[in-house]
């Protein structure tokens, strides 16, 4: 088995490892749910994004030459964080213990890249993907209720054994709300990252997105996922569930 970055030739086999994957693991989300997301996230222009960005880390899983897994994770360069979005194994070849290779190569890569807490994330309804996070070294940190088409959904949020979750930041919206910046966790923005703001400790009541070009608390996010800063225009495209953030 061969983990390496990704090519422009493994994009039509990374899309159908991932429309599989997904209706195998998350088949109460429904067909048309999962089609849109796979439309969305993985477009062509898309993975011209991915394959420009240095923010973006995507490896597969080649055997001989089928690609049958990859992995995708996002650098968060400002303050050297590193989120695992997704690991996909096409369901065929899961039990060969691709999907362990394919974690050990993107820690050891995040690591390589100067990260120093890498997270990862997986919807509560997942019984194997948060198994595989709690025996590979990984423990639940917290969770919190996204939005997917219109349904609420529990999302474990992962980290390295012994790693506590970051206190958040107190800012105050324009509107005077007390609010506190989970900085820790953020969404990839075009000129800087996008940050969840709460309207208490416990990130029990989303307020809305904190935009970290120009400091705008209170931006909204659609039902796809595409955030658009009201003041500067910083501009999140949807790459996993955490879009669906209502």
């Amino acid at each position: 088995m061969e983990i390496r970055p990704l090519d422009s030739a493994d994009i039509d086999s990374v899309r159908h490892i991932a429309r599989e994957s997904l209706a195998a693991s998350y088949a109460v989300l429904g067909d048309e749910t999962i089609e849109t997301a796979i439309e969305e996230w993985y477009a062509a222009d898309a993975f011209d994004d991915y394959l420009d960005s240095d923010e973006m880390v995507f490896l597969v899983a080649a055997d001989e030459d089928d690609v049958v897994g990859f992995s995708q994770s996002h650098i968060v360069e400002t303050d050297d964080k590193g989120r695992i979005l997704w690991l996909h194994v096409a369901p065929e070849h899961r039990g060969r213990h691709i999907a362990t290779e394919l974690f050990d190569a993107t820690r050891d890569m995040l690591t390589e890249r100067g990260t120093d807490r890498i997270t990862g994330l997986v919807l509560a309804e997942n019984e194997a993907g948060n198994h595989f996070y709690g025996t590979h070294g990984f423990e639940q940190l917290y969770d919190r209720t996204i939005m997917i088409a219109g349904n609420a959904h529990v999302e474990n949020v992962y980290g390295e054994e012994g790693t506590a979750p970051g206190e958040l930041a107190p800012r105050t919206a324009t509107d005077g709300e007390q609010l506190y910046v989970d900085f820790e966790e953020s969404s990839r923005g075009s000129t800087g990252p996008f940050h969840p703001s709460y309207l208490k400790q416990d990130r029990t009541q989303l307020y809305g997105w904190y935009c970290s070009n120009c400091d705008t608390t209170d931006n909204a996010m659609d039902s796809m996922g595409h955030i658009e800063c009201n003041q500067c225009g910083n501009l999140r495209k949807a790459t996993r569930w955490d879009a669906a953030y209502l």
